[in-house]
């Protein structure tokens, strides 16, 4: 690039909804899909870090349902829970995790 910032300026933006708009899909200003730089993505990657090395040899379901919440730990180092709804969900999985 001849001038910094000339290739973030290429990325899309993180997609507001899910899935993306076409509008999204086919800006022809912001081609690349940037995926590193969208919000929670950081995240991703330190938890991948913390877990790194850990004796648990998969990860263990806690949580599923068809209203697209999952949640699982990996031994009692690291738990995940994910939304895909948008809207706040509450659940009692134990404290065993």
């Amino acid at each position: 690039f001849d001038e910094e910032g000339a290739g973030r300026d290429r990325c899309k933006e993180t997609p507001k909804q899910h899935p993306a708009a076409a509008e999204w899909e086919q800006d022809k200003e912001r081609p690349w899909v940037c995926e590193h730089r969208w919000r929670g993505i950081p995240g991703m990657i330190s938890f991948r870090k913390l877990i790194k090395g850990n004796a648990a040899a998969k990860p263990k379901p806690r949580h599923a349902d068809s209203d697209g919440h999952v949640a699982f730990s990996i031994g009692k180092d690291a738990f995940v829970a994910l939304n895909r709804n948008g809207y706040n969900n509450y659940t009692e999985l134990g404290e065993d995790i």
